[in-house]
């Protein structure tokens, strides 16, 4: 758990989607009142519904290039935003994090939360690009072997090949 939030502190790029944006948060509450711990990445917190929210989200944002971000949401949970937590942006249609506050997803240093699945990668492809470059020259140099050896093992794909990248360009 410590080890996630430090990595965000150090500003290592992460995406979160829909239950990964949940456990990013503080902690969930199930429908019986159980509460399960979080990363603690987000200073967020989730309870989960009785209802599920689902169909086209479109959002406003003005942290990435792309003003407009269009995906799809099926979720259960109601995620609230405390503090200076601050938004991935408004939501335009659809619901977003809760019926309540208009907006979807949260962001933290280089790590982004949202609800918006599927079309939401391609839509993001060149923010994203950039994000991740970004982020493996940080995670390159902060990063320990035990983590890299984790992520290599199990995550295959994404951040460790661009460091991969990152190395044999260095070298």
């Amino acid at each position: 758990k410590n080890s996630f939030k430090n990595l965000a502190d150090k500003g290592v790029v992460m995406f979160a989607i829909a239950g990964g944006f949940q456990l990013f948060c503080k902690y969930y509450q199930d429908i019986n009142g159980n509460k399960y711990d979080g990363l603690g990445i987000f200073d967020a917190y989730t309870i989960e519904n009785k209802k599920r929210y689902t169909g086209n989200v479109t959002v406003e944002t003005n942290f990435l290039q792309d003003k407009i971000l269009v995906g799809f949401e099926s979720h259960t949970g109601l995620t609230y935003l405390e503090n200076n937590t601050k938004p991935l942006g408004k939501v335009i249609t659809g619901t977003g994090n809760n019926t309540e506050a208009a907006e979807d997803g949260a962001i933290y240093n280089n790590v982004i939360g949202t609800y918006l699945q599927s079309s939401i990668l391609p839509n993001m492809k060149n923010d994203l690009k950039e994000l991740y470059e970004a982020g493996a020259d940080k995670v390159y140099n902060i990063i320990d072997e035990k983590f890299e050896e984790y992520n290599t093992k199990y995550y295959s794909n994404g951040i460790i090949k661009l460091i991969q990248e990152k190395q044999s360009k260095m070298l």
